[in-house]
């Protein structure tokens, strides 16, 4: 049973091994976009992030297996969800959908908007967006490593 549980240090190693491992697989990111991207975000690094209370880190958990991720920063009253993946042995099982959930959950009454983007050729990020009720904001031409992206958002409702 997959659990999205928020990363304990000890599990950054592994995170960080499934993040190059996502991001360098990824068929939307061009050869640039990968090199630069998958050296970013080492153990180091998200150790001392983790004490930041404006920066989320969740991890999805098979047993003690991290098999999925996601990670954003609070920055102007707004969640931005910077990278989010899954262990490509788990897709079509839903733990992207339970790591956004979890991530709004997280952001209630904290935020009041939430935003990521995606490439605009993304053909799992976006149905998965749509399914969430994320509404397209805008389409950036040539934008973060001369690639195409849509950017989402949704407001966040206040929990009483």
């Amino acid at each position: 049973m997959i659990k999205i549980e928020k990363l304990k240090e000890a599990d950054a190693p592994a995170y960080y091994k499934l993040i190059r491992r996502v991001i360098s697989n990824t068929p939307y990111y061009s050869k640039w976009a990968k090199k630069e991207e998958s050296t970013g975000y080492p153990p180091e690094w998200i150790k001392k992030n983790l004490k930041n209370s404006k920066k989320l880190f969740l991890c999805a958990k098979d047993n003690n297996k991290v098999v999925g991720f996601l990670f954003g920063y609070v920055s102007t009253g707004m969640l931005h969800l910077f990278w989010a993946g899954v262990d490509p042995e788990y897709r079509k099982q839903g733990v992207a959908e339970k790591l956004m959930k979890k991530a709004e959950t997280w952001a209630k009454n904290k935020v009041h908007k939430i935003w990521f983007d995606t490439r605009t050729n993304n053909k799992e990020s976006i149905p998965l967006a749509k399914k969430l009720k994320y509404r397209k904001a805008a389409t950036f031409k040539k934008h973060y490593y001369g690639q195409d992206f849509y950017i989402w958002e949704k407001l966040v409702k206040k929990s009483n």
